[in-house]
């Protein structure tokens, strides 16, 4: 199986390289998701969806995080232009909970100084709420980089820790820039919520969630973002599909992953959002909060059958994307003038 892996990613990586001969300008995105995460899944489709939207003409180059170890990197490097631009994978990873892809995030960033290079909406969080000195420091001397928050609190943290907002901006989770057909055929409530180190939820919540559906005869399903398996590039629609398709055939979720809130948005779907330690749900909320009536955002201290019964009424929705898409503009016209250069 070793043997067989390592095959395939050696076929995988002379493709690369091939496409990097092309002479049109290109747009490289690195350390896309091949592990089970279908939120991450959907932020690389939203990247794509964006870079065909805003910069058509560029080739897109896609470098899935299984090809970022320091040796492939190093050869990449060798194909690669100082004018191209290059990408780096969005979602929550900044900070201290989830160190392991940033630990990529810079190894790019120290290969490719000279290039023009954009880190897709982010959120970044620290534990002890202190920023270390050495972490600040490091982006503070960055050249040729635009920073993304996707949401109000880590931009000011982007900001405080560059010393100015002119290498930051604040836009939505780049999942948002997807719309997908809502279903008018629901039933159902639909459970997406959390057992790692983020989760938050009281197990009040959970009970509650239970008698609720037993009292009124409503089934209850448990849905995951989180597959235990690996999802290639390949496979990424199709297993995005499965969980859009099964989100927008519920009359409500409940969830505590900002990218369950996310599909329950997209889909239409009426949806209770708990926020989680880092606060990114609440935080890209605000995103969404007075154009899309179908979605709350709460403490989960609060949660309460008076909510269950209101959300559960409410009637499936069409995705509202006009205000989201404005800010993608603006997104999109910081990185044309960042190309200029």
């Amino acid at each position: 199986m070793h043997f067989r892996n390592k095959l395939k990613r050696d076929i995988e990586i002379i493709g690369i390289i091939g496409a990097l001969f092309s002479l049109k300008d290109k747009i490289i995105m690195f350390n896309t998701p091949v592990h089970g995460n279908l939120g991450d899944h959907a932020i690389a489709v939203g990247e794509r969806k964006f870079i065909k939207d805003y910069f058509s003409t560029y080739k897109f180059i896609e470098i899935p995080e299984d090809q970022c170890l320091p040796n492939r990197l190093k050869l990449l490097r060798k194909y690669i232009r100082s004018r191209d631009l290059i990408m780096l994978q969005g979602g929550g990873f900044m900070g201290s909970l989830w160190p392991r892809h940033e630990v990529v995030m810079k190894q790019v960033l120290e290969l490719f100084e000279e290039n023009t290079k954009v880190i897709m909406p982010q959120t970044c969080f620290f534990e002890d709420g202190v920023i270390p000195q050495e972490y600040a420091q490091y982006y503070r001397k960055q050249k040729h980089l635009l920073i993304c928050a996707r949401e109000e609190t880590s931009y000011n943290l982007f900001c405080q820790f560059i010393g100015d907002n002119s290498s930051c901006i604040c836009v939505p989770d780049i999942v948002l820039i997807n719309k997908i057909r809502s279903n008018e055929n629901r039933s159902g409530i639909g459970i997406c919520l959390r057992e790692d180190k983020e989760k938050q939820r009281p197990n009040f919540v959970d009970d509650q969630i239970g008698l609720f559906a037993k009292e009124r005869e409503i089934t209850l399903e448990r849905l995951t973002t989180v597959l235990s398996k690996s999802v290639s590039p390949k496979q990424r629609n199709r297993e995005l599909k499965k969980i859009l398709d099964a989100i927008s055939s519920k009359k409500l979720l409940i969830t505590d992953r900002l990218h369950g809130m996310i599909f329950a948005a997209i889909t239409g779907t009426p949806c209770i959002a708990l926020d989680n330690l880092s606060h990114k749900v609440s935080g890209v909320y605000a995103w969404i909060k007075t154009s899309l009536p179908y979605i709350t955002c709460i403490d989960s201290k609060v949660f309460s059958m008076q909510l269950l019964n209101e959300y559960y009424a409410k009637e499936s929705n069409i995705y509202d994307d006009k205000t989201i898409n404005r800010k993608f503009d603006e997104l999109a016209k910081r990185i044309d003038r960042m190309l200029e250069r």
